[in-house]
């Protein structure tokens, strides 16, 4: 199973570490002002999170930007800057090199152009077909976003959005990682976006009685896990990341941020907006995808979590976790949603920036509003204020202080894996076949390692495996990968099978590839066996 790589990411609101302790993409915050603003309607008075003050400038022209709706304006935005980040913006050197029949965009919206969609059905009312504008149904659609986009940055691949309302994000990270998997795209922007907050917007959920009504504090309206929660609160914006093979990312010398490892996705089948009470359709679904990752649930030690502050989608959520983690104690879990609220489709894409945040700088952030927690919520939450903590991933060190060195090590860098012959985990990722021959003497400098993990770009080289049973005595969990559309060599699977066999301490193994069937075409890929 190939590695994929989240080069980089852009966020179009400034994310908060505690309440006025701002959290950014790379480059530097947005100078957006966030506010929480108090909004009447006919029957109640409901709290949201509006973005004030946004400005696309020098990213969209001035005639589109006047007449795109905000949903669009607010994807072309973050996936501009995103590329930017990931050293591929257009009109750049490497972004003149891509295969852009390769590169392709994803960005989902669970409710698309509202506002030109409202405008348009008003003008029909109050006016009549004619004054209808002729964009109303283009900048209406979901998929106008990852179109305008892709024009703008003339990214020809596959090109699309999901719309399944809060889940859309992930649903585009969970498609993009699958075409990079069979090899139909290098590269792909991935992500949610949302711009939701108008009075039919706002109106629709009030209906539903799915938002919050502290209007007498708009601040600690949005209290996930809280007792004395009453609905979430709207928010909007847009999520996306830059998802690039390894192969590809590592021969551009791309800035890598984050691995993908895997995703899942099934259905409740049961109610239209409320979860299962036992949460068993998100528990199976997270079973899914830690198979999927080839990671066990006693690895995992941080959970961002759905938690919109919502009275049933709460405890629905922390029982599908108890049923899938038995370490509660050991996990820390927190919710985005209790500082930027609820932004339905780009809710994932957010979410997603601020757990590789939590993953590369160390700190999680809190859930602020924490002040009556939920007895059955037995989780460190991360209550008010942010915690250090150093998240586990796949039961390896932070990718983030690893995968630079190791990068540099599979390229030929100047850095040098015998200077820290005393490691006890490892991870090597070859981008040439002229590193996977090295591999043997290389693994042979680590007699102490217990964590061993190699992604190869070709064929096992013959030798390897036996090398590592020879060289690590003390290796525990061994995980081999090869890289997409190699051909498994006979005569080295069986030399590689009899190598393992003499591996006696190994507790877990697991082994990744992608064969070509004998007409030359990608078969389905073999997830091998499953840590035990």
């Amino acid at each position: 199973m190939p590695i994929f790589m989240i080069i980089d990411l852009d966020i179009v609101i400034t994310l908060r570490f505690s309440i006025n302790c701002s959290m950014s993409h790379p480059q530097g915050p947005l100078k957006l002002n966030i506010t929480r603003s108090i909004v009447y309607h006919p029957r109640h008075i409901n709290v949201m999170i509006e973005i004030r003050g946004f400005s696309s400038e020098g990213y969209i022209d001035g005639k589109n930007d006047r007449r795109l709706d905000d949903c669009i304006r607010y994807c072309i935005l973050s996936g501009k800057k995103a590329l930017e980040s990931a050293g591929l913006s257009a009109g750049s050197d490497a972004h003149g090199k891509l295969d852009v029949g390769r590169a392709g965009i994803l960005v989902g919206s669970g409710m698309g152009g509202l506002s030109v969609f409202s405008d348009g059905v008003q003008n029909l009312i109050e006016k009549g077909y004619r004054k209808i504008s002729p964009f109303f149904i283009p900048y209406a659609i979901t998929n106008m976003g990852s179109a305008l986009l892709a024009m703008d940055v003339g990214f020809m691949g596959p090109n699309y959005s999901i719309s399944t309302a809060c889940a859309t994000s992930n649903y585009c990270f969970y498609a993009a990682a699958n075409h990079i998997r069979r090899g139909e795209a290098d590269i792909i922007v991935a992500g949610g976006t949302e711009a939701a907050i108008i009075p039919i917007g706002l109106g629709g959920f009030v209906a539903c009685r799915a938002l919050s009504q502290r209007n007498d504090d708009p601040i600690t309206a949005s209290r996930p896990w809280d007792k004395e929660r009453d609905g979430f609160v709207m928010g909007e914006g847009a999520g996306v990341l830059v998802m690039e093979s390894l192969e590809h990312a590592m021969k551009r010398d791309a800035p890598i941020i984050a691995e993908y490892l895997g995703g899942a996705v099934n259905c409740d089948a049961y109610h239209m907006t409320d979860p299962r009470s036992d949460g068993l359709g998100v528990s199976s679904c997270i079973t899914m995808s830690l198979r999927d990752a080839g990671v066990a649930p006693e690895e995992v030690n941080y959970i961002n979590a759905h938690a919109t502050s919502t009275l049933a989608g709460d405890l629905a959520e922390v029982r599908a976790i108890k049923q899938v983690f038995k370490n509660p104690s050991e996990i820390k879990i927190n919710s985005t949603k209790s500082m930027i609220g609820h932004c339905l489709g780009a809710a994932g894409g957010l979410e997603a920036i601020a757990t590789i945040k939590s993953i590369t700088t160390g700190w999680v952030h809190p859930t602020i509003n924490q002040f009556k927690p939920e007895p059955e919520v037995d989780f460190d939450t991360v209550a008010n204020e942010k915690k250090q903590h150093e998240v586990n991933v796949g039961g390896r060190t932070t990718v983030s202080k690893w995968n630079q060195k190791l990068v540099k090590l599979a390229t030929g860098g100047r850095t040098s894996v015998s200077r820290a012959p005393s490691l006890k985990s490892l991870r090597i990722i070859s981008g040439d076949r002229i590193v996977d021959e090295r591999l043997s003497l290389t693994i042979t400098n680590f007699s102490l390692l217990e964590e061993l993990e190699l992604s190869l770009c070709t064929d096992v080289y013959p030798g390897t495996c036996e090398a590592v049973g020879t060289a690590c005595p003390l290796l525990k969990r061994f995980r081999l990968s090869k890289k997409q559309f190699c051909k498994w060599n006979t005569k080295n699977i069986d030399q590689e099978a009899m190598a393992i066999a003499t591996m006696g301490g190994l507790r877990s193994l697991q082994l990744f590839a992608n064969p070509l069937s004998d007409d030359g075409l990608a078969g389905t890929p073999d997830r091998g066996p499953r840590p035990h």
